[in-house]
């Protein structure tokens, strides 16, 4: 018996991309507060500078003040570019040795600021006063970076004239490209690509920019990466070090325009990654029914019968977070996929799925479905009649861990169907197969016991069991 609780609820990459949206939210609402400085205890010379007030800067700054900050570490130069500062004001500070490097307590500069905001005019004058172009902040994010991230198309194509780096790397390994496709921002991406930007550069956990296009259902920029890039064309078949390839994120995510591309440019519909999943399992996992219903559709049968590293085909991956009764119903309905199919390790699909499997009837099936009685109370196995040719019955109880001597009631419950499943004999009841919802809700499948369940007869009913020899 399987317990794909073991499962890991996420792959590395899954964690990353995470780990990514929360980074950038947290970036977005630093540079806001950088943006939205309170102003109640600047000095005259700091306000004078948030009001753009040339004139009044000249007579007022001098070697004492001119690197004074703000609580919140705002230079005279941050102050004067979140605040539209014009090109003199911008030019004075610099000539009075204002420090252009200068970072924030949140770790941006003037020009990170500047570009965040879209202010198109001051990102010119501070470049035409020879900011640095590459300075790294917050998370090391260049210029081009934020420019990538908000989808200032202009300022992206401004810095890049200036001496950009087309693909530096952020803290985590991402270029200015993987963050445009991360965000959809399409004018961006065409613009990194015709500057010579590397679509196949690897990020923090191998994956590239189609990978995340891919992931995101971009069908746009999938297809600029894959057709219009001057050096090199994104592959379609590139993996991360957890071994996806982008039609896995497509699948997982449930993008059928991105799924048909992929496939249209020679994607391989049937290749594992590192868990052993399909993209037909991550499509299953995940309950995308259309994306299942065109793989098999569009690619064959190959796929669904194919077990991950837990022992999980397509239907136990459909079955394991029951989200789908209609995906259920059409695996079901596919010739090669057995109701009653276990894996290696033993286990069939979900406690809460059983129901729905039990009374699946097959066109070819005569058949009929039948009613399922209540579940027993606590500690208790009733038999539950099934439609299934032979009749089978379905035993749920509840396990003590403690009276059996077991570490856990799942360790029990793994041990009582190894046992079962190994067993051979005409004076024991056949087993069928067994699935696990959660350590109080297990499900054990065995062959029909007319007259009541074999607990009842053993310590419920005062009657003798006797043995006929032959």
């Amino acid at each position: 018996m399987g317990n794909y609780k073991s499962r890991p609820s996420v792959s590395c990459a899954d964690e990353l991309k995470k780990k990514i949206s929360e980074s950038y939210s947290i970036f977005r609402s630093k540079a806001y507060e950088d943006l939205r400085p309170k102003d109640s205890d600047w000095s005259e010379l700091q306000l004078a500078c948030g009001r753009g007030d040339y004139t009044k800067v000249s007579e007022l700054i001098n070697e004492d003040n001119l690197n004074e900050k703000t609580d919140t570490g705002l230079s005279l130069l941050h102050i004067a570019s979140i605040n539209g500062g014009s090109r003199l004001l911008i030019e004075l500070l610099l000539k009075k040795n204002v420090k252009s490097s200068a970072l924030s307590k949140n770790l941006f500069s003037a020009l990170h600021l500047a570009i965040y905001k879209g202010d198109i005019e001051c990102v010119q004058c501070l470049l035409a006063a020879g900011v640095d172009v590459s300075q790294i902040g917050y998370t090391e994010l260049s210029p081009l970076h934020i420019a990538a991230a908000c989808g200032h198309v202009e300022i992206t194509n401004i810095l890049l004239e200036n001496g950009a780096k087309v693909d530096a790397q952020d803290a985590v390994k991402f270029t200015p490209l993987h963050i445009a496709c991360n965000f959809g921002h399409e004018k961006v991406v065409e613009s990194l690509i015709s500057h010579g930007a590397d679509v196949n550069l690897p990020g923090g956990v191998g994956d590239r920019p189609l990978h995340l296009a891919c992931w995101k259902g971009y069908l746009h920029i999938t297809k600029m990466l894959v057709e219009k890039a001057k050096n090199q064309k994104a592959d379609v078949n590139v993996v991360d070090d957890e071994q996806h390839r982008p039609i896995h994120f497509c699948c997982k995510s449930g993008h059928l325009m991105v799924l048909h591309y992929l496939l249209d440019q020679k994607a391989e519909p049937h290749v594992v990654n590192i868990y052993g999943d399909t993209p037909l399992h991550l499509a299953c996992y995940n309950a995308k029914v259309e994306v299942v219903k065109q793989l098999v559709a569009l690619t064959g049968s190959e796929s669904l019968m194919k077990e991950n590293l837990f022992s999980e085909t397509p239907l136990h991956s459909a079955c394991t977070n029951g989200r789908s009764l209609e995906l259920i119903k059409y695996l079901l309905e596919q010739p090669l996929v057995s109701i009653n199919y276990q894996g290696k390790d033993g286990h069939t699909g979900q406690d809460d799925i059983v129901t729905l499997l039990k009374h699946h009837k097959r066109p070819q099936d005569e058949s009929a479905c039948g009613d399922y009685a209540q579940p027993g109370g606590e500690g208790s196995y009733v038999s539950v009649p099934s439609p299934l040719g032979k009749l089978k019955s379905i035993t749920r109880g509840e396990y003590r861990a403690n009276s059996y001597g077991a570490k856990s009631d799942v360790d029990m419950f793994c041990r009582e169907v190894a046992i079962l499943s190994k067993l051979n004999s005409p004076y024991v009841i056949n087993f069928v197969g067994a699935c696990l919802d959660d350590p109080s809700q297990f499900a054990i499948v065995t062959e029909y016991v007319s007259g009541g369940s074999l607990y009842c007869i053993l310590h419920e009913q005062n009657s003798h069991i006797i043995f006929q020899s032959e």
